[in-house]
Order: structure tokens, then sequence, then C-alpha cells
């Protein structure tokens, strides 16, 4: 079957098997139970599971898992994600990625709302297209100023860069030491803000039930060579997109699920994939259950066997009827 042809399909159990894309001709599926027993209240009415394991390489070799993950709910009920995957090559780059997602969250959280309503004026003027993100494009900034997204952007980048300093000057060690990647959203019913320093990909999905990426992993000099936020290059090739519709489900992600969630050489969105995840985390009610079936799922044979490296998942599911 190929990936088109791959679909959803519903069993008896109440469990939904996933079709994943392995980046090759086929497909394997894992089943995600959909049943959340235990309800309780979800945040602001944001849903949210989160998972991260520890890559079957990594386990071979005795090395931690070097992915990291951190969310936020604001009183406003905007909503910032942030995933970072720690360089392999990197001897503390665990620790650089669990700074990375904290210092990510935290600058965005004062600054999160005035930001979307700004792009929320903007857009009535200048709507933003609801089926393509929109990439602010780079500019030379001894010539035009920067954008109040941009300017925001890179004043994160150099607080996570700061922080990462700070760290590795405690410890002695080198800031190499400490490579990640990061890859943030920043989100509410509107509008979705996405900012992405090297691999790994941001995914929002609308009330047409599309999943549309909002950034695209990118790599260095080679095809297995990525950006980290310590690299020279990371102000340069920062991606930043914005986007405006009705959103209802949200998804990060590090690059270990890149090649089961995307269809290369596009990078585009494996829909049957996405579906029943979203699926799952729009019907659940119970938070920990709900991420420790994520945390299953990602653990899972049929996922581990296609994916060795360690494996991050954010989703956010908010139901379009939810008062902001």
């Amino acid at each position: 079957m190929s990936a088109d042809q791959a679909q959803m399909k519903p069993t008896a159990d109440g469990s939904v098997n996933i079709s994943v894309n392995p980046g090759v001709d086929t497909n394997l599926e894992t089943n995600a139970n959909l049943a959340t027993p235990n309800p309780e209240p979800q945040t602001l009415n944001w849903q949210i599971a989160a998972a991260s394991v520890c890559g079957t390489s990594h386990q071979r070799h005795g090395v931690p898992c070097q992915d990291a993950q951190a969310w936020d709910v604001l009183p406003s009920g905007a909503i910032v994600m942030a995933v970072a995957d720690g360089a392999g090559s990197a001897v503390h780059s665990d620790r650089g990625s669990s700074i990375a997602v904290q210092v990510a969250t935290e600058f965005w959280r004062d600054r999160a709302d005035e930001l979307l309503a700004g792009l929320h004026q903007q857009s009535e003027d200048d709507p933003l297209d609801g089926d393509e993100p929109r990439e602010e494009m780079d500019r030379d900034s001894a010539f035009t100023p920067m954008s109040p997204l941009q300017t925001s952007a890179q004043a994160m980048l150099d607080c996570v860069l700061q922080a990462i300093s700070r760290a590795a000057d405690q410890e002695n060690w080198s800031i190499a030491d400490l490579a990640t990647t990061l890859v943030v959203v920043i989100a509410n019913d509107q509008t979705a803000i996405a900012l992405q320093v090297g691999d790994g990909v941001a995914i929002v999905n609308d009330t047409t039930d599309q999943a549309i990426a909002l950034t695209i992993p990118r790599n260095g000099e080679y095809a297995n060579e990525t950006i980290f936020v310590t690299s020279p290059a990371a102000r340069d090739t920062l991606q930043i997109a914005t986007w405006k519709g009705e959103l209802t489900h949200l998804a990060v992600m590090t690059d270990g699920l890149q090649r089961l969630a995307l269809s290369f050489p596009q990078a585009l969105p494996h829909q049957p994939f996405f579906r029943p995840l979203f699926q799952f985390i729009a019907q659940a009610t119970d938070r920990d259950l709900a991420c420790r079936k994520l945390e299953t799922f990602l653990a899972s044979p049929r996922v581990t066997d296609r994916a060795d490296d360690d494996l991050t998942l954010l989703l956010a599911y908010r139901s379009p009827h939810s008062p902001v």
C-alpha cells in the first residue's frame, strides 16, 4: 500500500491503527488505544500530551535521552510548546536541550500575548493564508528594520544561547558540548507562530482536518548534519513562520520521528500518521494517562524498529468552539 492509500482503521476494541510513513515504499501500523478513563479538567481548554523516549541506539550504548520538551498555557489561553534534540556527538547535549526548552518557554510567558495580538491585527489588513504558512524572509538588518516577530525570535535565541553559555562556563565545558536544536510554537485559537533552528518539525491542523507543516527540517552542509542553536549559522537559519486560521491541533516533534511522520523529499505531513494522533488527543481527558499512552506508542517496536534515535512528540488540541 502506498502512503497515499494508507487509511486510519478503527478497531472493535476502541483502538485506532496509526499508519506510519517510514520514508520508503511500505507503511507500518501501530495501535494507540483511545480510551481515557478517570477524566480530569484540562488546562484552559487545551488538551495536551507530551512524551520523550530514549532511542534504541542510545540504550545500546548507555547514552541518556538527549531530547527535551516543555509547554505552558498562559492565563489568556495561548499555548507555548518547545522541543529540542541534543546533538548526538555532544557529551552534555541532554543538558543543552533541557535548558533550551525551559528558557524558550519562559521567554514567551510575558511576550506571547502581545505578539499574537499584533499579528492578528496585522492580518485584518493583510490576511494570512490559512492553507500555507507565511515565512518571515531573511532581511539585511543594515537596510531594513526587522519586524517585531523577527526581533522577538532573535531575542529568544539570544536568551537560549546565553543560558547555555552560562551553564558551560559553570561546568568548565565547551559550549559545543551542549549543542541542541530547538523548535518552538506559540499559538492561540486564531494564529500560530513557529520558530526553529535545525531539524524537527511543527505541524498545525485546521477545521478541515488537514495537517500543515509550519517548518521544515533544516540540515547543515551535508544531509546527515543539522544546525544547532550553538552554531554560528543559527541566527541566519532561524525559521520563522506564521499561520492564520481556525486551528484545532498542534504537533511538535524532534527529528527522530521525521522519516515516519513526513513524506520526503518535500517533507510534507503524512496525513494518515497525524489523523489518529489528533483524534487521540481530542478524545483524551486524563493528561497523565494520555502521556503514558503516547510514550507507549513511541516506544512500540513498530516505531523503534524504523527509528532508533530519541523520539519526542508534543500534541495539543483545542476545540474549535472553546472560548479564548
